[in-house]
């Protein structure tokens, strides 16, 4: 409900104005800017940053300075400025630390990591990844420390440890019992660590083509639902690409499936090695593969295609051709944009097969 924030806002800086409350009306300047960055109003913004710019400077308060250049940061990301706002939370981030507030610092890495995912900076977005779970386990460990230090602190709980120490020196048996208790923990703990690392490697697995190593169907309708809601929300372009090996059954039936799957390990090393680190492809069933491209035409996507079918026809063994069919996002839901895809390809197979079908009138 922003509109009826921003009234509420408005009304509460005409009555710090009157009053000559500048701090607080520096706060309300605050509010208001993060409701229409909320509202992505981003053309407002700055006239609020201009009111705001002074009142910080003549208040002196480090913290609100700091605080406000945050918001800059969020301008910034929400218009498309991330080297500014790197900028803006790099000095943010530090500044928490020397101060020690390190609460605030996993919600500016987390937009960190935002704007590193989207300029395609995957070694910096894991990098900044890292930190975030450094601090969170360090967090975790502080907690853990003050927790444990604010029980050992009750008299109850030295009672009960001064009556439990009595117990085990007054009984051999109840000290080896411990002992025992002890290693069975470290051991269960153990197999709990081993059991989560195979949950998560079946979890993996599962999301993996085994043959070709490439994203399944499983993984495909998540990131292609999450690039059409980056496609909306940024009004970038998105394309697909579906692609089908001719005549495959005759590789098989000549050569055998063992050289088949060869094959098609193969194609999929080629068409992995000839894309973009931002697009993606998976293997969408048997000889047919499915190409995701953020931020591409139908003319670039179509080039693509082409290129593909180039580098398949030239470097196969056994010589395959492919064909394909190329559509661009035009507002419908993952499963009819592959719908519409897909029938581009059977008309490009129907038309002779070796060749790119593409979406006309776009």
């Amino acid at each position: 409900r922003f509109e009826e924030a921003m009234d509420c806002l408005i009304k509460a800086i005409e009555i710090k104005l009157s009053l000559g409350k500048k701090a607080d009306l520096c706060n309300s300047y605050f509010n208001l800017s993060e409701v229409l960055i909320s509202a992505e109003r981003y053309d407002e913004v700055p006239a609020i940053f201009n009111k705001t710019e002074p009142l910080v400077k003549e208040i002196e308060d480090p913290a609100g300075s700091v605080e406000f250049d945050f918001l800059k940061a969020q301008y910034y990301m929400g218009t498309g400025s991330y080297a500014k706002a790197l900028e803006k939370i790099e000095s943010y981030i530090e500044y928490q630390k020397e101060s020690g507030s390190m609460s605030k610092v996993p919600g500016a890495l987390r937009n960190k990591i935002r704007i590193h995912e989207e300029l395609g900076e995957e070694g910096l977005a894991l990098e900044t990844y890292r930190e975030l779970d450094l601090l969170s386990q360090r967090t975790y460990k502080e907690t853990c420390s003050a927790m444990a230090a604010e029980l050992a602190a009750s008299f109850r709980f030295q009672q009960k440890m001064h009556e439990i120490q009595l117990l085990s020196n007054q009984n051999l048996e109840l000290q080896e019992a411990k002992a025992t208790i002890e290693k069975q923990y470290e051991e269960l703990l153990e197999i709990d660590s081993k059991l989560k690392k195979a949950n998560e490697l079946l979890e993996k697995q599962a999301e993996i083509d085994p043959l070709t190593g490439l994203l399944n169907q499983k993984k495909m309708y998540p990131i292609i639902e999450r690039e059409i809601n980056r496609a909306t929300r940024y009004g970038t372009p998105l394309s697909m690409i579906m692609i089908d090996l001719d005549n495959f059954k005759n590789v098989n039936d000549t050569y055998g499936h063992l050289q088949g799957d060869i094959l098609l390990k193969n194609v999929a090393g080629i068409i992995r090695s000839s894309l973009r680190k931002v697009d993606f492809v998976f293997r969408y069933g048997g000889e047919e593969f499915l190409v995701l491209l953020p931020s591409s035409d139908l003319q670039m996507a179509s080039s693509t295609a082409d290129r593909l079918r180039d580098e398949l026809a030239k470097t196969t063994y056994p010589k395959v051709t492919m064909s394909a069919g190329v559509s661009s996002w035009s507002g419908e839901d993952a499963t009819h944009f592959i719908q519409k895809t897909d029938h581009l390809l059977y008309a490009a197979k129907g038309k002779g097969k070796n060749r790119v079908e593409f979406q006309k009138g776009s």
